[in-house]
């Protein structure tokens, strides 16, 4: 005996088709835009206080506003028309956190045309994931600290200037990524720092067409990259020094200064040319760190490229201790000597290459 079908349910099935059409999810609100007139006393923080359920919102600003930017909401950006003209001056710069703009937690942040001056730093970077927090000719100079101070975030930026400022251009730390591409970064001559670029605690540099002047670089469990670029150090001072087995790849560089490897660091030098500091020393591989020196592919902008020679390193000396090792490859070439001792090795098939002596026991040369 088959039961009868529910009043409720007759009705059902008795409905027109247009009402049993799925609902569809209401359109996402348009990206809103606030103009903020520094001149006239307008406020960057209360621009972005402003439409709460936009989709994003990008805050145009003229002229510079006088006060300490905190951004903690996505899909944000601010944008200037001239970096010369336009910009944030931090009007507290005592604390880390006293940052011209301060990008809080905060992701799909776009810093555009501004400069970011007098702060602790011009920008600090906390808790930024994927994808990056993104730089676009923008000027970090005048702060107190730091250019940019990055603690677990990533920081993508092009043709923007880190410098001068007080001490560093750019620390890179817990974890954080830094990418530059057609930038510049310098320390002022009356720089109580010796290094433009800090990175550690397990952080990544990238650099690409980029000159770091008047400074080096320091990296401490981290990678550091650079592409077509220039390092120009302090007089005396190290171009670059690597430790906590570090990574550090420089391809078609100049570097001007000695470069010191500690503690388990690998460096692979191709295409690199290297002039002396003043004064002149060698370069230092120590504790069992690996160094090899060889040649890079030419610079290819737009494949298919015309075939062309590669481009053959020429570094100064190295002196390697304790179980250090270094290959000298190919063509390339070492002004200067290589001093092996303590365990440490060097292995040159063209002993040739090397303008001054070598003791190691795969590279000797009188």
């Amino acid at each position: 005996m088959t039961r009868p079908l529910a009043p409720a349910l007759l009705l059902l099935f008795a409905l027109p088709p247009l009402l049993a059409a799925p609902i569809r999810p209401a359109a996402a609100l348009a990206p809103a835009t606030e103009k903020v007139n520094c001149l006239k006393g307008e406020s960057v923080n209360k621009a972005l206080a402003k439409q709460p359920g936009a989709a994003a919102l990008v805050v145009e600003i003229s002229g510079v506003c006088h006060e300490n930017v905190v951004v903690t909401r996505d899909r944000v950006t601010l944008r200037g028309a001239d970096p010369d003209d336009d910009g944030i001056q931090a009007a507290a710069s005592v604390e880390q956190t006293d940052a011209a703009v301060w990008v809080r937690g905060a992701q799909l942040v776009n810093i555009e045309n501004l400069k970011l001056t007098g702060g602790f730093s011009g920008l600090l970077a906390t808790d930024v994931g994927v994808p990056f927090l993104r730089l676009r000719n923008c000027r970090l100079e005048g702060n107190n600290q730091w250019g940019a101070q990055l603690e677990v975030a990533l920081l993508d930026a092009v043709d923007t200037t880190f410098g001068p400022n007080t001490r560093f251009s750019v620390g890179v730390f817990a974890g954080s990524r830094f990418g530059c591409n057609g930038c510049t970064l310098t320390l002022a001559p009356t720089s109580t720092a010796l290094d433009n670029i800090v990175a550690l605690g397990g952080s990544q540099v990238l650099l690409f067409e980029t000159a770091l002047v008047n400074g080096g670089i320091n990296a401490g469990n981290s990678s550091v990259s650079l592409t077509d670029s220039s390092v120009q150090a302090f007089p005396g001072a190290l171009g670059i020094i690597a430790s906590v087995s570090s990574n550090i790849g420089l391809a078609r560089s100049q570097v001007e200064g000695s470069m010191r490897f500690m503690t388990g660091t690998t460096a692979n030098l191709f295409g690199v040319t290297q002039t002396p500091g003043t004064p002149s020393t060698p370069n230092v591989a120590d504790d069992m760190s690996y160094v090899k020196v060889g040649a890079a592919a030419p610079a290819c902008p737009s494949p298919p490229c015309a075939p062309a020679p590669p481009v053959n390193s020429n570094v100064l000396g190295f002196n390697l201790f304790n179980f250090s090792n270094l290959s000298l490859l190919g063509a390339s070439q070492v002004t200067g000597s290589f001093n092996c001792s303590l365990g440490a090795n060097a292995v040159c098939p063209s002993p040739a290459n090397i303008s001054g002596t070598a003791n190691c026991g795969l590279c000797t040369k009188p």
